[in-house]
């Protein structure tokens, strides 16, 4: 869970599933500066590429205008690359349509990523 001191607002980070057919990135952002207002709740793939991996160990940054969720993408037990969602925080915030992407393929090895918050 991350608090947002700009919007005052909550974004929570789920995993769901430990299979490339079950995984799920569930994000979540609070209605109200008050948590216990309700949710906003999204289902991201936890498979974006189809390759057989599932989505693990996340992390959460926020800058200005968007959230970042990194994690692992595991085949089976095994490591095989970093993934970064960028997500428009403001569509969360509002209960809207989520615009997002993502991002892999950084290095030319196995690292994982950690986002840092704020900035542009």
């Amino acid at each position: 869970m991350l608090y947002d001191p700009v919007e005052e607002r909550f974004i929570l980070v789920t995993l769901h599933g430990k299979t490339s057919a079950t995984s799920r990135v569930v994000i979540s952002f609070s209605k109200s500066k008050n948590p216990q207002d309700g949710w906003y709740v999204y289902k991201l793939p936890g498979n974006p590429l189809a390759d057989g991996t599932w989505f693990d160990f996340a992390s959460i940054g926020i800058s200005t205008n968007e959230v970042y969720v990194s994690g692992n993408l595991i085949e089976g037990t095994t490591f095989k690359k970093a993934i970064v969602y960028q997500i428009n925080k403001g569509d969360g915030y509002v209960g809207g349509f989520l615009d997002w992407q993502f991002w892999t393929d950084f290095f030319n090895g196995p690292v994982s990523i950690t986002p840092a918050s704020y900035g542009q």
